[in-house]
């Protein structure tokens, strides 16, 4: 987004900016009583889903730590935070550290434990591991889900400012373009005449 800030200071309605605070406080002043519903809506939608998938990870995350260290046998709490999340995806997939080290051994790396009493883990059974293993995806699919929340946050602002850039003086001309880019990606081009 390229803008001229001497532009947007001379020239747009001061109700843009209350959008870009709490979208669709902008179009409230405007008298546009169905679109700024529109944006409340999703406004506090989209916080009832990030506060929701915050607490959701931290809850996920809690049940596996302490689940993971009653059946593995281990007290992840004493795990270095640095190498705790390796730690994780390490017990999530091998029985116990000796399966673990040995496999690291045959495939030539170096990433083994060498510490039994910090880092050995050792499940009860499998199907506990695999339980563990769907806590953890879940705690990371929420806290993925989390990120995206903070994302669509930033733009439901972006969106209301500029419908209340539109709203307030029809002199405007606004055109928009999406564009491929690399990565399966895409390039969205705003652009605001005055």
């Amino acid at each position: 987004i390229s803008i001229s800030y001497c532009q947007l200071l001379d020239k747009i309605d001061s109700n843009a900016y209350k959008s870009l605070l709490l979208p669709g406080l902008g179009e409230h002043s405007l008298n546009e009583n169905n679109r700024s519903k529109n944006f409340f809506i999703t406004e506090a939608c989209l916080w009832l889903s990030f506060f929701g998938s915050y607490y959701g990870n931290q809850w996920y995350t809690d049940n596996y730590m302490s689940f993971g260290s009653y059946h593995a046998n281990i007290n992840l709490n004493n795990i270095p935070s640095s190498q705790l999340s390796m730690l994780i995806v390490h017990m999530s997939q091998y029985d116990n550290m000796e399966v673990f080290n040995e496999t690291m051994d045959r495939q030539r790396r170096n990433n083994s434990y060498s510490d039994q009493s910090t880092y050995g883990w050792n499940w009860d059974n499998d199907e506990n591991r695999e339980t563990f293993n769907d806590l953890r995806i879940k705690s990371s699919n929420l806290k993925k889900f989390n990120n995206f929340t903070i994302s669509a946050l930033l733009i439901n602002r972006l969106v209301s400012f500029f419908n209340v850039v539109y709203l307030s003086d029809k002199k405007y001309k606004m055109s928009s373009s999406i564009y491929p880019s690399i990565d399966d990606g895409v390039i969205l081009n705003c652009n605001i005449n005055f």
